[in-house]
């Protein structure tokens, strides 16, 4: 009888919800090498679904399905490109990234008790980037949104941070709003003449969406 009460609690306590959110964000990149620097930040956005599985009142595991456009922007000084145009020999040139990826964001979320209409959120973990299209621009030569062949890794890996809170509309609805971190793990370049080198990406935005 008492193992059937735990049993019954424990059913009662788990817990799902989702939700749409869409995040603004800006991008820059950090390289380990003099070789290639960072040029300039950039605007991105990110959206998709949401989803929280709550093993605890307080306490979820999160993840979600999202798309992700993003730009880097770096400074050479060489690079081989090689587009579905053309192939290029850069020196000493400014080039630009577009990146399309889909996200697999894997984490873990505490939310406070309400607080009038608020819960504060704080969430943390790991996002997986699988690369769905990459473009790249130069001034030097002309290259306009060219996309590429090779020199981007399929794979991206980061890390990330979040905190905000949830503000309730009613009938089990609320809006979320957050800010966010993150920081890439893995090198997102692929280039074979410039051994060595290391390129990762670095995003802080906000998200603004809706959770049932």
């Amino acid at each position: 009888m008492i193992m059937f009460a735990i049993s019954l609690y424990s059913q009662k306590q788990k817990k799902y919800s989702f939700g749409f959110e869409v995040a603004p964000n800006v991008n820059w990149a950090v390289s380990n090498t003099k070789r290639v620097e960072n040029n300039s930040a950039q605007l991105g956005i990110k959206y998709g679904l949401r989803g929280d599985q709550f093993f605890g009142k307080n306490y979820a595991i999160t993840s979600g399905l999202m798309i992700s456009h993003s730009a880097i922007n770096l400074h050479y000084d060489s690079i081989n490109l090689k587009t579905v145009d053309n192939d290029y020999e850069l020196l000493d040139s400014d080039v630009k990234y577009n990146f399309q990826y889909f996200e697999l964001p894997i984490g873990m979320k505490f939310q406070s008790n309400e607080i009038g209409y608020f819960k504060i959120l704080i969430e943390g973990g790991f996002i997986n980037g699988f690369q769905i299209r990459s473009k790249v621009s130069s001034d030097e030569p002309d290259i306009d949104k060219e996309e590429l062949k090779e020199g981007v890794n399929l794979y991206s890996l980061s890390y990330y941070f979040e905190g905000g809170v949830t503000y309730s509309l009613g009938a089990q609805i609320a809006l979320k709003g957050t800010l966010f971190f993150s920081s890439g793990i893995n090198d997102i370049t692929s280039d074979d003449n410039s051994e060595g080198d290391r390129i990762t990406q670095n995003s802080v935005g906000m998200k603004i969406g809706l959770v049932f």
